[in-house]
């Protein structure tokens, strides 16, 4: 089969590779570049070479299974990571760390504060809850109210829940208590971010996560148009026509494959079913902005 795929991040390399098997693969992507949302850095600090990922940048085998039975048929090599989560407010003139109790007692007035051991209490308490009844949850209760309901401290709201949620979803500060709180506790139970104890480990690629982009093209390099705005898709009784930038006639393959977000695809599928419209309208996305720095230290 003539299969088009449009999109080179993970969804899409994932099926070019599996499908160059035994199928005629060509992809489509708009960016000047493959790998979607991974984005690897090198740079150089006194003379030392660092690969900083700022797109796609952990894992851990709890939750990525398929990922790691890709990386190892590609023989793609990975180290363990440390995560960590700090916050400081220059304002409000509060920080902490998480990673043992002596940074999160980092600003040792902390130990005298009410409000601020109250918080480290319902951390835990918060982990011990929500693991055993996230599922009885109504998805529509947002977080805010869920947190409302429970009485949970506004310190615990403003310096845990949404800077976490913020970093984690790279979402305004003011738009993650509006999350449904199903979708966020679940989140946290999966990863093992609810658990004091036996936490999953996370792993990077060696050498950034664009080294699993190089091996995972090799063999369909060649199909690869960087830079080819797909404009539309349609079906006919002969399969599927594609119209796409720098070509006057439309591509015509027998299947194809949306490796784009939702309301991307929308956009170019020529008269969509109403079913297709109520599933691929139903996502809103947003653009973020990341910042690679380093500081005096």
């Amino acid at each position: 089969m003539k299969i088009a795929i449009i999109g080179s991040g993970i969804s899409g390399l994932t099926a070019a590779y599996l499908l160059n098997r035994k199928h005629d693969v060509t992809i489509f992507e708009a960016n000047d570049y493959v790998g979607g949302h991974t984005h690897t850095h090198k740079i150089n600090i006194g003379g030392k070479n660092y690969s900083v990922d700022t797109g796609f940048i952990v894992y851990n085998e709890r939750t990525y299974p398929n990922f790691i039975k890709l990386l190892d048929l590609l023989n793609v090599e990975r180290q363990l990571s440390t995560m960590g989560f700090s916050v400081k407010s220059v304002s409000q003139d509060y920080e902490y760390a998480g990673e043992s109790l002596n940074s999160f007692f980092a600003k040792r007035s902390n130990i005298f504060r009410f409000g601020f051991l109250r918080m480290l209490y319902e951390m835990y308490y918060f982990g011990k809850k929500v693991d055993s009844i996230y599922q009885e949850l109504n998805v529509s209760t947002t977080l805010g109210d869920y947190l409302s309901d429970e009485k949970y401290s506004s310190e615990f709201i403003n310096y845990f829940i949404i800077p976490m949620g913020a970093a984690i979803w790279s979402t305004p500060a003011n738009k993650v208590l509006d999350m449904p709180a199903y979708f966020f506790i679940k989140f946290f139970y999966n990863h093992g971010m609810l658990e004091v104890i036996n936490r999953p480990n996370w792993w990077v690629i060696k050498n950034g996560s664009s080294e699993y982009i190089k091996k995972i093209i090799k063999g369909f390099e060649k199909k690869i148009y960087l830079s080819t705005q797909v404009k539309k898709v349609s079906r006919n009784a002969a399969g599927i026509e594609i119209s796409v930038t720098g070509k006057d006639q439309a591509l015509e393959f027998d299947s194809v494959v949306f490796a784009i977000h939702s309301d991307q695809a929308l956009k170019i599928l020529n008269d969509p079913t109403n079913a297709e419209k109520d599933i691929l309208s139903s996502i809103p996305y947003q653009k973020n902005e990341v910042l690679l720095h380093t500081d005096s230290s």
